[in-house]
């Protein structure tokens, strides 16, 4: 487990994914809310 550079790349890459898709994916949320008649819960 230790000493596994290429386990670490594959961590770093795999936590960079999930930021990226974090990042992307939190912004449609206030437009799905509006369409699921809950605008109310995009405020904030």
């Amino acid at each position: 487990m230790f000493h596994d550079p290429a386990s670490a790349i594959r961590a770093l890459d795999s936590g960079r994914g999930l930021a990226l898709y974090a990042a992307t994916e939190n912004r449609q949320i206030p437009g799905r809310l509006e369409v699921a008649d809950r605008p109310e819960l995009a405020i904030g």
